[in-house]
């Protein structure tokens, strides 16, 4: 209303976001569904966007220091529960990219280690990625010379590699990192710490494998995996 600017404003705004949020995630499902079906599973509910916007949004506290892809200020936030040695987190990394490119100022990513190894993870019950562990610490010591996201794609890019301590260091050097001050970083306890404080966030979620995502607080449904 004419006499309303502000609360006028404000309302656009609320409006805007919630478009933008449920956009996203119909996107985010309907790429899901898309993948199932080129893999040949089951046909998926056809409730997931509804699904998925009935849940209660659950707070993820942030430190300011997370893993971060994407403007401070995005109207959406998708974070991350992933595994270096997943192949569907890898699939799943490339759907994600492809969102933020098409909102590339509206989208942030936060990626979280959840490395399915009882060498680190002790929520497991069987160690089913023996070498994530020393990954999401070599991704971390990579992360403290700001070229995460080059060891990300570096590492989601190998197939079939056994990611040996030889092998992690290629990927290093693929990113371009400082070899020195990356083995020292990676074998270091702050590292260590690191990890398993995302470990520690995921049980407070739930989380109970991987790819794991949250847009905006809420769950998406996975179906991939």
């Amino acid at each position: 209303r004419a006499e309303q600017p502000t609360e006028a404003a404000w309302r656009t705004l609320g409006l805007f976001t919630v478009a933008l949020v449920a956009l996203v995630a119909y996107q985010w499902v309907y790429v899901q569904v898309t993948l199932r079906q080129a893999l040949h599973q089951e046909e998926p509910p056809e409730d997931l966007l509804e699904e998925f916007l009935a849940q209660a949004v659950t707070p993820i506290p942030m430190s300011g220091d997370e893993i971060r892809l994407g403007p401070a200020d995005a109207t959406a936030m998708m974070v991350v529960f992933s595994d270096f040695q997943c192949p569907h987190c890898a699939r799943v990394a490339d759907t994600l990219e492809s969102l933020r490119q098409q909102h590339p100022d509206d989208l942030a990513l936060v990626f979280k280690h959840y490395p399915l190894s009882r060498t680190c993870n002790e929520n497991l019950t069987t160690d089913l990625h023996p070498r994530a562990c020393a990954l999401a610490w070599a991704a971390e010591a990579a992360h403290r010379q700001g070229k995460f996201w080059a060891f990300h794609d570096a590492c989601f890019a190998k197939k079939g590699l056994r990611f040996s301590d030889a092998e992690i260091e290629q990927l290093a050097q693929t990113a371009d990192l400082e070899m020195e001050q990356f083995r020292a970083e990676w074998q270091s306890e702050a590292t260590r710490k690191r990890v398993q404080a995302d470990i520690a966030l995921a049980s407070q979620l739930v989380v109970r494998g991987t790819p794991t995502c949250f847009l905006n607080g809420r769950r998406v449904p996975s179906l991939v995996g």
